[in-house]
């Protein structure tokens, strides 16, 4: 059985590197705070090892946009929600945070309604828009996409971005992009070999 995920998870990567290749490589710099800025549009991949799957996240980036990577190492099923993932910055600006996160618990906003979201990858979704002011009365636009991989019940995945109403009308059309490709290979490991 191992022999089968290992195969599956092999497949998922090789078609995910075929896609990496149609989009370039993509120069990286990694500045001073640990974030990795790209020089043009790049499929950013990470492979994260948990003790009963694996799983691949990956993101087109835009220009400019700089990213960094975490995650709970060896935390086995303690891990808390969002503890593995990445973090994007709109230009390098902090007031542009995304976060891409896997977690083992699904947290779909409560009381709100959600759109139905596919991304181009095939994960299955709820999109969440909202407008809130913060505490200076500056309005900022929250999205909250919650997301499952079909057939893959180990772990749930998450885009997180509050930015100002600014920012976000001026990528609109950037931020709906890097939405959709977002994506996740995952395969469960055979634990009982």
């Amino acid at each position: 059985m191992r022999k089968y995920y290992g195969a599956l998870l092999a497949i998922l990567l090789l078609c995910f590197l075929g896609f990496t290749g149609c989009l370039g490589s993509g120069a990286s710099e990694v500045m001073s705070n640990g974030q990795s800025v790209v020089e043009e549009e790049t499929v950013i991949d990470h492979t994260f090892t948990h003790h009963r799957f694996v799983d691949n996240l990956f993101m087109t980036l835009p220009p400019d946009w700089t990213y960094s990577t975490y995650e709970k190492v060896n935390a086995g099923d303690e891990m808390e929600s969002n503890e593995w993932g990445f973090k994007v910055y709109i230009e390098g600006k902090t007031a542009g945070e995304i976060i891409i996160a896997g977690g083992y618990d699904s947290e779909e906003p409560t009381g709100e309604e959600g759109t139905d979201f596919i991304t181009n990858t095939g994960l299955l979704g709820k999109r969440y828009t909202q407008e809130v002011e913060d505490e200076n009365k500056d309005v900022l636009i929250k999205e909250y996409i919650a997301l499952t991989v079909p057939g893959f019940d180990y772990a749930y995945y998450a885009v997180v971005c509050t930015i100002s109403k600014e920012l976000y009308e001026e990528n609109k059309e950037i931020l709906d992009s890097f939405f959709l490709n977002v994506g996740v290979a995952a395969v469960p490991i055979d634990t009982q070999s």
